[in-house]
């Protein structure tokens, strides 16, 4: 999704929740404009959508200054929870602070966001350019050596003849193929 994509949602104006998860293109203009626009709106989720700072926070305040209501923004994984805010420690575990409204709930800090599912997503665990890849483990060279002189064995029919109703000990009307 792009952002002239999420600025369409402006025209929904009984829109109640917006979710928007792991957009790593987004910026906050969107999302502003949604906030302005549909006075029903109670919650935004943006969690992993990299680009969005404290603008979305401002834009909050200011629609909840034209119209009160409750509205949960949901923001972890962004750079408002990453960098506009003070950095957490062990000395302080509070969410960064900003100046909002009493009816504005921030959630900076419960990463809903699949990281699996973002646009950017990209599996390093079959890397092609990995020297430790699998590639070389099924290399038939290296099996040469085991099979050379008993290729014939690995090959010989005559296990087909064999009747397994005496090697399992049991009739084949009573054996459960599960």
């Amino acid at each position: 999704m792009s952002d002239s994509g999420l600025s369409s949602v402006t025209r929904l104006s009984r829109l109640v929740s917006l979710t928007a998860r792991g957009n790593p293109t987004l910026s906050a203009s969107p999302f502003s404009a949604v906030l302005a626009s549909c006075h029903l709106l109670e919650e935004i989720d943006a969690c992993g959508c990299d680009n969005l700072g404290g603008e979305v926070i401002v834009a909050a305040n200011d629609a909840l200054r034209t119209r009160p209501r409750p509205i949960t923004l949901c923001l972890a994984a962004t750079a408002a929870a990453l960098i506009d805010g003070p950095q957490l420690n062990w000395r302080t575990p509070t969410v960064p602070e900003y100046d909002t409204h009493k009816f504005l709930t921030l959630n900076l800090c419960e990463d809903r966001s699949n990281p699996h599912l973002r646009a950017d997503f990209v599996d390093r665990l079959y890397d092609e350019s990995s020297e430790g890849s699998f590639d070389d483990i099924y290399d038939h060279e290296d099996f040469d050596d085991f099979l050379a002189g008993d290729d014939d064995m690995f090959l010989d029919d005559d296990d087909d003849d064999l009747n397994y109703e005496n090697i399992l000990g049991i009739p084949p009307a009573d054996m459960l193929l599960l």
